[in-house]
């Protein structure tokens, strides 16, 4: 009997690890987070709801299932990659304002989401809202998205420091959410930042549950850490992140390029 071999996938290139806690404060989850094998490449998704533990938790299951259902869909040319990301959070909004609108008590919620695709030949990310894509590449810890928030608008024009943004009063009021009157992604094609991807890599997706708790100098000292598995690292830092006060549901997604 002739022996079967089985080829290499393009998801053979990456190992991956998600987590999500409730937290220590809250008593329900409204995050939820995915990774999907896609037609069009590996799918690692992250949301973050808002609007009571009933319209937060709807909101975002909602939209992890639209991004993934679009893009799982069909196959797209690598040259229509970034608007079928585009048209997949379209799509995510457009099912959340429905369903607010058919639901009077949903009504005002809404969803945070942070997105990246590993199709073979280009990286693509998306993200509404605050919560983050880094790059851990060299012993450098990168942030490839920056927050639609109040404060990041205070940062930006000088006002104020990243340090004092993380305790000012308004530090959680976002900009752009999905199902809010403002939901345009931004959508990055990652290649004219990161050029190739390379073995060794690995990309962290988070709701502001960890980041509000860790900042990036401790979220650093975890991922440098050569001891720890992948999965050893993100246990590491929901840890830290519930000893440091849990304040709100936690979601962290770890994938590292391994060949």
């Amino acid at each position: 009997m002739p022996l079967s071999i089985l080829k290499p996938t393009q998801f053979s290139k990456f190992v991956y690890t998600t987590h999500t806690h409730t937290g220590k404060v809250r008593k329900h989850n409204e995050d939820a987070c995915a990774i999907f094998e896609t037609p069009n490449g590996l799918l690692c998704v992250v949301c973050d709801g808002m609007g009571g533990h009933l319209g937060g938790e709807r909101a975002s299951k909602l939209a992890l299932e639209q991004i993934g259902k679009y893009m799982n869909s069909k196959q797209f040319a690598l040259g229509t990659l970034e608007d079928a990301l585009d048209q997949s959070f379209a799509s995510a909004h457009a099912a959340i304002a429905y369903e607010a609108e058919k639901h009077p008590l949903l009504r005002g919620m809404g969803t945070t989401c942070v997105a990246i695709l590993f199709h073979k030949d280009a990286t693509f990310c998306a993200h509404v809202g605050d919560s983050r894509l880094y790059i851990f590449r060299n012993n450098e810890l990168i942030r490839l998205t920056k927050d639609h928030s109040f404060v990041q608008g205070l940062i930006d024009e000088g006002i104020i420091t990243e340090a004092e943004a993380s305790y000012h009063p308004k530090r959680n009021l976002i900009e752009r959410a999905l199902g809010s009157d403002e939901a345009q992604p931004d959508i990055a094609n990652l290649g004219r930042v990161l050029q190739d991807l390379r073995i060794g890599d690995v990309f962290l997706l988070c709701s502001d549950g960890l980041s509000n708790e860790l900042n990036d100098v401790e979220i650093k000292h975890f991922l440098e850490n050569e001891t720890l598995a992948l999965e050893e690292k993100i246990e590491r830092m929901m840890e830290y992140a519930l000893q440091a006060g849990g304040n709100d549901n936690i979601t962290i997604q770890l994938i590292e390029k391994v060949e």
